[in-house]
C-alpha cells in the first residue's frame, strides 16, 4: 500500500468517526467563539493523530473502528470513545495510552 492510500484511509477513518459519533459532537452548546472552534479542532487534530498509530499498530481501518468502540481493560472495560467523550483530559488519557502502547508500553 502506498503512503498516499494509507493517508487517505486514515483521513477517511477519521471523517467517518467524526461524522458517525457524537463524540466530536458540539455537546449542546453552539461553536460561536473562537475559543470552541479552536477546541473542536484541537480534539480533531488529536484524533487524527491517535488513528494514525493505531493504524500502524492494527494495520486495517475496520479494527480501528472496533478498537475505539470496544471495551478496553485499561478503562475497565469501557470504551476509548466513550474515554475520549469525557473532554481534554480523557482524550489526553486516551492519547498517552496510544502512544505508550505503540512503544511497546501493552
Amino acid at each position: 500500500m502506498r503512503d498516499s492510500d494509507v493517508k487517505r484511509t486514515i483521513e477517511t477513518l477519521t471523517e467517518s468517526l467524526i461524522k458517525g459519533a457524537d463524540h466530536m459532537s458540539d455537546k449542546g452548546y453552539s461553536l460561536s467563539t473562537i475559543e470552541k472552534q479552536e477546541a473542536f479542532a484541537r480534539a480533531r487534530a488529536d484524533q487524527f493523530t491517535i488513528n494514525r498509530y493505531l493504524f500502524a499498530m492494527l494495520g486495517d481501518t475496520s479494527l480501528v473502528e472496533k478498537w475505539w468502540t470496544g471495551p478496553n481493560k485499561h478503562w475497565n472495560d469501557e470504551t476509548p470513545l466513550s474515554v475520549y467523550d469525557r473532554g481534554i483530559e480523557g482524550q489526553r488519557e486516551v492519547m498517552e495510552y496510544v502512544l505508550q502502547c505503540s512503544y511497546g508500553g501493552w
